[in-house]
């Protein structure tokens, strides 16, 4: 799961976690049917990967993170990119989000 995100002078608190994660939860039920692959394919297009520039698009259509969401971005990859390629792979998200 999620653990922590950097942000402008320390860590995101566990509710701004919880926002996140709710949020992302929210929009995968509302637009995707619950279905956490298939948002995960939506966004991560041909690459089949998440960027930094996609996972800002995740946080945008969420409503999360305003002048913050590339910073909330970033620290997301950072937290979930376990292999330090800077993008994201389904697995990485699916253990994040889903628990998959």
């Amino acid at each position: 799961m999620i653990h922590s995100y950097l942000m402008v002078g320390g860590v995101i608190t566990m509710s701004r976690r919880e926002q996140i994660i709710n949020g992302v939860a929210a929009l995968v039920i509302s637009n995707y049917e619950g279905d956490y692959q298939k948002a995960f394919d939506a966004y991560s297009g041909d690459e089949k990967t998440l960027s930094v520039s996609k996972l800002e698009q995740i946080l945008k259509d969420a409503h999360i993170g305003g002048f913050f969401r590339e910073l909330y971005a970033e620290g997301i990859l950072k937290e979930l990119d376990k292999n330090q390629d800077r993008v994201i792979t389904w697995e990485e998200f699916a253990d994040a989000f889903n628990g998959d």
